[in-house]
């Protein structure tokens, strides 16, 4: 096993390094009127009434992840499923 050395003083004036931030799972700040994203179901749900199902939830999920990015930004978004997936627009 590996031994860990350990540093037990307090230090004082060490600065912090910059946080890296969470980079954003959906393009919507940069986003204009018009615009829109596709989000792909996954390739491994094949069997239709899975698939079905996996849509709807894949749909209610973004459709409340858009309602808070609206609020957040100020904009407002739509969905619309497709056979592979769904789609966002901005609307407003």
């Amino acid at each position: 096993m590996h031994q860990i050395e350990q540093n037990k003083s307090v230090e004082n004036g060490v600065a912090m390094p910059p946080s890296k931030g969470k980079r954003p799972s959906y393009p919507f700040r940069g986003m204009e009127i018009g615009n829109s994203f596709f989000v792909k179901l996954s390739e491994e749900v094949t069997l239709p009434s899975i698939k079905n199902q996996a849509l709807n939830d894949l749909q209610r999920k973004l459709s409340a992840v858009c309602t808070m990015a609206g609020k957040r930004l100020g904009m407002k978004f739509q969905t619309r499923r497709n056979e592979d997936g769904i789609r966002i627009w901005r609307i407003a």
